[in-house]
């Protein structure tokens, strides 16, 4: 209301009245809102804090904004551009939404390759002084190494908001402004370029979801191909409910399935139909080659899958 604007339930819509403060005003305020709410996210431990809040900006440079959402009791986060904010896709609203802990191990992938580099050690051990400020140099690089490998944890997500100034996004690349400060003054290993700002850039390929986007880290900083246990369990299911489905001794109905996992009809019914998928595209899913934007939200919402595998190939590609 007080930008000019109205809410009718998820949509923002422009208001006939006038704005009580100008949108610059506005994203400032907001801004310095974030920056409270990590600070109060630190102090008191939460389970499910945002280290990048205030730190990360989209193609158009606005700066992504932290929320949640829960669905069925599991809580999920995500970083968000203002225009899908004040309004959904579907009201014309424009720019990214990226699941949190997914732009966040990004990241910390890319800041693990650096602080791993020979030349930057090398560099930092050249401005710092020989003997046990060295050793404690190199001890604080591997500790933050080791820190950085699960974005799950505390400790990860505190480093990351330590020593991360910006993050900008493009389709084509990840640019990282990072201070070395926080992590080597914590070990008593600071040297005289502890204040550097690193400058991280790292290539980048995604993967839509609807809103939402997939980010997947490319080049040296790549991580290998891992499984999607997503995927990996909707191929089970599959497989599991067609068993049940043609079992001679005593098949069960699809509403009899559906009724013995409280599930819908219509999910197991799409489900059943995955037990035909093409060989080449199960291996490739249990191996984790599968293509980007093969997840299992999408395999579960086809209505009809072909039975040529060549067709499937291309519908899933």
């Amino acid at each position: 209301i007080v930008i000019g604007k109205i809410r009718h339930r998820e949509t923002i819509y422009a208001g006939l009245h006038e704005p009580i403060i100008d949108l610059e005003i506005w994203e400032r305020t907001q801004t310095l809102l974030a920056e409270n709410r990590r600070c109060h996210v630190a102090r008191s431990r939460a389970h499910h804090p945002s280290p990048l809040a205030g730190k990360l900006f989209d193609p158009a440079g606005n700066r992504m904004r932290p929320v949640h959402a829960k669905k069925k009791g599991k809580r999920y986060r995500y970083y968000v551009s203002p225009g899908l904010i004040d309004s959904s896709i579907e009201a014309g609203g424009s720019g990214w939404r990226i699941p949190g802990r997914e732009i966040e191990a990004v990241l910390a992938q890319a800041l693990r390759t650096r602080l791993a580099d020979p030349d930057l050690r090398c560099d930092l051990l050249a401005r710092s002084p020989v003997g046990e400020t060295s050793a404690r140099l190199i001890a604080a690089l591997d500790g933050g190494i080791t820190r950085l490998q699960d974005t799950n944890d505390k400790a990860c997500c505190a480093l990351l908001r330590d020593i991360t100034d910006r993050v900008s996004l493009s389709e084509t690349r990840l640019e990282a402004t990072i201070t070395l400060g926080p992590l080597l003054d914590q070990a008593a290993a600071a040297p005289a370029s502890s204040s550097h700002q690193l400058e991280i850039t790292a290539p980048i390929t995604l993967a839509r979801r609807g809103a939402e986007l997939k980010l997947i880290l490319q080049g040296a900083a790549g991580t290998p191909a891992l499984p999607d246990p997503n995927l990996v369990q909707t191929m089970l299911d599959a497989r599991r409910r067609f068993t049940q489905y043609t079992d001679p001794d005593g098949p069960m109905s699809i509403s009899a399935i559906a009724a013995a996992e409280n599930t819908d009809p219509g999910d197991v019914s799409r489900s059943l139909q995955l037990a035909f998928l093409a060989p080449d595209l199960i291996e490739a899913i249990l191996d984790g080659r599968q293509p980007a934007q093969l997840t299992a939200t999408k395999l579960l919402r086809l209505e009809k899958l072909p039975l040529l595998w060549e067709e499937q190939r291309q519908v899933l590609s």
